[in-house]
């Protein structure tokens, strides 16, 4: 599912439509990171955030092995499979701020919509993955010329 169809579903929803983005370190470290769909990462900063050597997107193979997801399909309801906690949850603080958030139930023809509060305080809890808050700065509006 792309982004833009995720906003689709998300006007009728209700609920945020967001980017969730499966990343490595060079350390052998892996990363969810979960950002409003208008946000952009900037993988030298959030590096620089969490104090993590440089960040790249994990390949598929990874994504399978540990989240039993594939690419398209990035979710944290995958974490559920991650029982040895391999993967650090990093979430943007701007998702707080939303009455409701959509997320894929480990596929990408169906959506769940929660609130924040249960997905933060009621699911990460239940899968044995604290959140590490961060902060991407909202992208810089074009002008034209």
């Amino acid at each position: 599912m792309t982004v833009a169809e995720g906003a689709e579903i998300a006007a009728r929803t209700g609920g945020l439509c967001c980017k969730n983005l499966f990343l490595k370190n060079r350390k052998g470290g892996f990363f969810l990171l979960m950002i409003p769909h208008w946000k952009r990462l900037d993988s030298k900063e959030l590096a620089h955030q969490i104090g993590s050597p440089r960040l790249s997107f994990a390949g598929g193979d990874d994504l399978r092995q540990l989240l039993h997801l594939y690419p398209g399909a990035v979710s944290p309801m995958g974490l559920i499979f991650d029982r040895e906690g391999a993967v650090q949850v990093l979430l943007d603080r701007e998702i707080m701020k939303h009455p409701k958030v959509d997320c894929h139930p480990c596929r990408n023809d169906e959506t769940l919509t929660m609130t924040p509060d249960d997905l933060v305080n009621r699911f990460m809890p239940a899968t044995g993955h604290p959140v590490q808050w961060v902060d991407i700065p909202e992208p810089e509006e074009k002008t034209e010329s």
